[in-house]
């Protein structure tokens, strides 16, 4: 069994299981396609007048365009903000701590972390703790 894709002690949300190897490989390819999405809740107020300030405009734009940390570039696929202090943020790379690295780079505090997709499968609903099987609906791609 292969655990596709790991989450730090301060981080919650989806994880997928498999015991198909090629499936693992894919998903876990940090040069691949397939989209991981996350919640971030940080230590910022993200209210409207920072919305349209050029620092907050400045920061979504760099976590976008890329930052390079020891000499790796660490990008976001997109980055929207949610409301007063919430974003998401979908990656394709799967570096270690790359949304709390990111984040920190550009004086962002991550607060709480949530993984709710990897490619088409959601989280949804599901508790904290709690897992369920794979339906023939659930497509990865």
């Amino acid at each position: 069994m292969a655990v596709c894709g790991r989450l730090d002690v301060n981080s919650t949300g989806l994880l997928l299981f498999t015991q198909d190897g090629a499936l693992a490989k894919q998903i876990l390819d940090p040069n691949g396609d397939i989209e991981k999405e996350y919640l971030v809740r940080v230590n910022l107020v993200l209210d409207e007048s920072t919305r349209t300030t050029k620092t907050m405009v400045g920061i979504i734009q760099r976590l976008r365009d890329g930052i390079t940390i020891d000499k790796v570039v660490f990008q976001a696929k997109s980055v929207e903000v949610i409301n007063d202090n919430q974003m998401r943020i979908v990656l394709t790379e799967g570096k270690h701590r790359q949304i709390r690295r990111m984040c920190e780079q550009v004086g962002l505090k991550v607060v709480a972390l949530k993984r709710v997709r990897i490619g088409n499968i959601k989280l949804r609903s599901l508790p904290v703790g709690q897992w369920r099987y794979l339906q023939p609906f659930d497509k990865l791609m």
